[in-house]
């Protein structure tokens, strides 16, 4: 008995089984097409909730970012306010201090006319003193030389020392009074040509004893004796 492989049957085994050799490859490409989608489904979700997070925090970061902005928006016009409050309050003062130095500024040139006024008004008060104390030390030496000259004969001297000053521009003499007016001369030459003068008067009485002379002051209206006097 000869056996013979039927040709048909096994053109028709080589043909399915080459059909299932592409379909169990092509399944294992499927399969792998499949892995790999579910990989990249996988990672696709991954990052989904990578962004979905990274959005959320993004998110928060620009809500903060957005109320850190406020508040310096805020601050910036609270500083911008109190910038305005100190600039007006500043230009307030600066016309305040302004206002009062010109105030003190009249205040002191008031004063100092006042001042001159009154010195002006005390040394013209001085010199009606000095013209009253010398009328009535005149009239007590009249008295001192009337009640003497009923006792005993006397020999009078006058010394007198009167200051005067040459005005340049009119060749006239004038009192030191009159020049301090005029400005020729500073309130302590005034006094001190003032202290300067004075008025005495030498009485000698003949008496028993002989001559006694005597120097009479007739600003004070004392006597003292030469000795003394020197």
């Amino acid at each position: 008995i000869r056996v013979e492989k039927d040709r048909v049957l096994e053109n028709e085994r080589t043909r399915l089984w080459d059909v299932l050799s592409k379909e169990r490859t092509a399944r294992q490409n499927a399969e792998e097409s499949i892995r790999h989608l579910k990989e990249k489904i996988e990672r696709a979700e991954g990052m989904k909730c990578t962004w979905a997070r990274e959005e959320a925090d993004l998110q928060k970061t620009q809500n903060v970012t957005m109320q850190e902005k406020a508040s310096l928006e805020d601050e910036l016009r609270e500083v911008e306010k109190q910038k305005q409050q100190k600039s007006l309050f500043l230009r307030e003062q600066t016309k305040l201090l302004s206002q009062r130095t010109e105030s003190d500024r009249q205040k002191k040139i008031q004063f100092g006319q006042e001042v001159s006024r009154l010195e002006s008004d005390i040394l013209m008060e001085k010199d009606n003193i000095y013209e009253k104390e010398r009328t009535i030390r005149e009239l007590q030496s009249r008295i001192n030389r009337e009640e003497l000259n009923n006792e005993t004969r006397m020999r009078e001297t006058n010394l007198s020392t009167k200051i005067s000053i040459l005005d340049p521009d009119t060749g006239k003499d004038m009192s030191p009074y009159e020049a301090y007016k005029r400005g020729m001369i500073d309130r302590c030459q005034y006094i001190h040509l003032q202290e300067l003068e004075c008025d005495w008067e030498e009485i000698t009485t003949l008496g028993s004893k002989g001559d006694v002379s005597v120097l009479l002051d007739k600003k004070s209206g004392k006597q003292y004796s030469i000795d003394d006097a020197l």
